[in-house]
């Protein structure tokens, strides 16, 4: 941490970014930790792929959470001192703020909690024990004395919950409740954060949400159960492709299923899949088999082509998996 308090300490423009299709844990830390930098009179700007959901738009009132364009930001990117790349070490899912950040050489510090084997930022602050890259943010600023606002609480306590389930999943630690007691003696109030990220939810996402209800499938005797979405379909209940988050997590429910698997057939024509294990398997090593990577219970990886390219190849290792042939 000190490698990184050292970088704040001396840059003076910064850039935030996380993967596409931002989440609450990437969104959450990007909020808290650019209203930190600004606090110690640093100018920030964050670009992401995509723009931020509707149900995390509580985080980002004053819009400065930015989509990015290339014609309009890229001299901005180019000008910072540091790219700061939270919750994700993986140039592809950065995309285009990925591309211009490589090609402009420019210095990196990646701040995540998911496991990766290769060299990322030219300077890493990496912890796979922590439910969340929003436990890393809380202890580094904490580690470099910054004043928590009770808005920097709220989006730090964002991305703890919503990375541990509601503080259900596995991935859930006594460190992360330690830290969701501290953000709430800072001003959090629990049950209005969850409504803003579960109960604002359009018609067009639960309408969708029915439908994957009444498709979904089951192979290997129960044990594995998933369905698809083609953008059409997506398109049709009036929802759009980021609305799907949550939903890998859902069949897990049903007696007898150990793992779960999400395909959905993405605008740009690739196929984003999404594993989720009930923690009887390890599941990342399968999305790096065709590219992806992600914790070893919550996996993922994004696909050229569409679903019907990969369904069954995947399902067959998942199956070998269950069946303990790999």
């Amino acid at each position: 941490m000190q490698r990184v308090r050292e970088c704040f300490a001396k840059g003076r423009r910064f850039a935030l970014t996380t993967h596409v299709n931002p989440d609450g844990d990437g969104l959450g830390c990007e909020a808290a930790l650019a209203a930190f930098l600004s606090q110690m009179g640093k100018e920030v700007f964050v670009f992401n792929s995509n723009p931020v959901p509707s149900n995390y738009q509580f985080l980002d009132p004053d819009g400065k959470i930015l989509e990015y364009d290339r014609d309009r930001h890229h001299e901005i990117l180019l000008s910072v001192d540091f790219v700061i790349i939270l919750d994700i070490s993986d140039w592809y899912r950065l995309r285009q703020v990925g591309i211009d950040t490589r090609e402009g050489r420019l210095k990196r510090i990646c701040i995540d909690h998911h496991p990766n084997d290769k060299a990322f930022g030219d300077i890493t602050l990496l912890d796979t024990t922590a439910s969340s890259t929003g436990e890393i943010v809380y202890q580094l600023i904490e580690y470099c004395e910054g004043e928590f606002t009770s808005s920097m609480a709220e989006a730090l306590y964002t991305s703890i919950m919503t990375d541990t389930g509601s503080f259900r999943f596995s991935n859930t630690k006594a460190n992360s409740f330690a830290i969701a007691n501290e953000l709430v003696k800072k001003g959090v109030r629990p049950h209005l954060v969850y409504q803003q990220v579960y109960e604002r939810q359009t018609r067009g996402k639960i309408k969708l949400f029915a439908y994957v209800l009444n498709n979904i499938s089951f192979v290997a005797g129960g044990k594995i159960a998933w369905f698809k979405l083609s953008h059409k379909t997506i398109a049709d209940f009036g929802a759009v492709a980021s609305d799907t988050e949550g939903f890998a997590d859902y069949p897990r429910v049903v007696e007898g299923v150990e793992i779960s698997v999400m395909f959905v057939e993405m605008e740009s024509g690739r196929t984003k899949v999404s594993l989720r294990s009930k923690g009887n398997h390890v599941i990342n090593k399968i999305a790096q088999k065709f590219g992806g990577g992600g914790h070893a219970y919550a996996a993922g990886v994004l696909l050229d082509g569409n679903p019907e390219e990969y369904i069954g190849e995947i399902l067959k290792e998942l199956t070998a998996l269950i069946r303990g042939e790999t």
